[in-house]
């Protein structure tokens, strides 16, 4: 599936600069002998050439993606003029794109957007082995609306989109003759934003999104050999990310809000022989939730260091793969406005904490005619490798590792084993209770819930749990067998 990113940048990236010794007819082969590379379908439903201008008319791109279906691209024109061994692209002012994206039994999405293409110089240049794509671009708008539809074409969704992007500037180089595919790629950009306004089929709010970026650049790399993919890594920096998004609750309920910002944000992308990686990090991280029912004070988390990274295969089949997944955050704190809330006393320690994550597994691809909601394989196995979260003055430590059988009747059926280990948990839950934050009612209860998934290791405050997974769906707590209702 990641095979098909260069291609999707090649319809955008098209619309980029560019400057040579070059024909249109040349650039417009280039861009069709590309989409070949990467299994799309490019083409104009007519050509037309006069006094050195080969203008495209209703160019159309699709790109087929298995079971994750079929995504279209249409451009109404795109005109090639050659200009002293160079071409210009221009494009009609203001530039229509629609976008869909559909699969069998599955909603469809689609979006219509309004580009005014004022201040984008478009050029190619080249020679013999490439042609490189340029632009500059002072700033450069975009609006639209987008639409999901049921399988029965019922409305399920709609929205308003926006698009600014400031100080943007780039270069696409694309080789030709048996390097044909491969690309290099560079952009920059001082300002990026967009935001989504989201109604449901009633029109109601159903959510907002928003997303800005500033001093952004990036650059990738594909690399393909004898007319077929090979690789392809991209990674992108901005010295500062803000993320909010809305959604409203049921009930009348103000919408809950979520803010997140963060201070030299880098992204990494890899693809190579099936399997694709994607990695994000950052210095440092602020995460704020609004509107949280039974909180006056926003949900503040800060972050120090942190980063994600997650390893799937794109190539759908070839039997059982391996994945993985590792999380690591630092200095983690929650805002002062939340404790003086819950704990204006200082009961609970409010030391930096940490969280750390590495998980392991195998999937394999689904069956012919399984259309996947979420993600396009099945679970076969996880492997908790290493979990650590520390916060609050107390540590959670454990690993463990499940495989994912069937059942009874058919149905998928977890067996492994988990190992837990929690120190200075009944100083912390004393201090959540002294806090206020947990009723004394509910005091002994949880004292006694504690008691039934874990036991005392050593003489201080250290618990331990081993749950154990067992076919029949039993459940072993400490070695307690524990009958499981279906």
């Amino acid at each position: 599936m990641t095979r098909h990113l260069p291609a999707l940048a090649l319809l955008l990236g098209s619309a980029a600069p560019l400057h040579a010794d070059i024909r249109p007819d040349e650039v417009w082969q280039q861009w069709q002998d590309v989409a070949a590379v990467y299994g799309m379908q490019l083409a104009a439903a007519a050509e037309e050439e006069r006094d050195g201008t080969l203008t495209l008319e209703s160019v159309t791109a699709t790109l087929s993606m298995g079971l994750l279906g079929t995504v279209s691209l249409a451009i109404p024109e795109i005109a090639l003029a050659g200009q002293g061994g160079a071409v210009a692209i221009r494009y009609p002012q203001p530039l229509a794109v629609a976008y869909s994206q559909s699969a069998d039994g599955v909603a469809a999405t689609e979006s219509h957007l309004s580009l005014p293409m004022d201040g984008l110089e478009i050029r190619a240049t080249g020679d013999g082995g490439e042609i490189r794509y340029r632009y500059d671009v002072p700033s450069l708008s975009a609006t639209g609306t987008t639409e999901t539809r049921l399988t029965d074409g019922g409305l399920l969704q709609s929205g308003t989109v926006s698009a600014l992007i400031e100080k943007a500037a780039g270069e696409l180089v694309l080789p030709r003759g048996a390097a044909t595919g491969s690309a290099e790629a560079h952009f920059t950009a001082a300002h990026w934003q967009q935001e989504t306004l989201l109604q449901d089929s009633t029109g109601a709010p159903a959510g907002r999104q928003q997303i800005a970026r500033e001093d952004f650049s990036s650059e990738a790399r594909a690399i393909a050999e004898g007319g077929a993919f090979q690789s392809f890594t991209g990674q992108g920096h901005a010295a500062q990310t803000r993320q909010v998004s809305d959604a409203p609750l049921p009930d009348g309920l103000p919408p809950i809000s979520f803010a997140y910002a963060a201070e030299n944000e880098e992204t990494r992308l890899a693809a190579a022989d099936g399997r694709g990686s994607f990695a994000i990090s950052a210095d440092r991280g602020d995460l704020a939730v609004t509107g949280v029912p039974g909180f006056a004070a926003p949900v503040e988390l800060q972050l120090g260091a942190n980063s994600l990274e997650t390893k799937v295969p794109y190539a759908l089949s070839g039997g059982p793969a391996p994945v993985s997944l590792q999380l690591d955050a630092q200095s983690l704190t929650l805002g002062d406005r939340l404790w003086r809330e819950i704990d204006p006393d200082g009961h609970v320690s409010r030391d930096p904490g940490t969280l750390s994550l590495d998980l392991g597994g195998t999937v394999t691809p689904p069956q012919p005619g399984f259309l996947p909601m979420a993600v396009p394989f099945g679970i076969d196995a996880v492997e908790i490798r290493k979990l650590l979260l520390s916060l609050g003055g107390a540590v959670l430590e454990g690993q463990g590792a499940f495989q994912l059988e069937t059942g009874a009747e058919g149905l998928p059926e977890p067996v492994g084993k988990m190992d837990l280990s929690l120190e200075n948990g009944l100083a912390l839950l004393d201090g959540l209770i002294a806090a206020g934050v947990i009723p004394q009612e509910q005091a002994f209860g949880l004292r006694m819930m504690l008691g039934v998934v874990a036991r005392p290791d050593g003489d201080g405050d250290r618990l331990v749990s081993e749950i154990e997974l067992e076919p029949g769906r039993n459940l072993v707590l400490n070695g307690m067998r524990m009958p499981v209702q279906p």
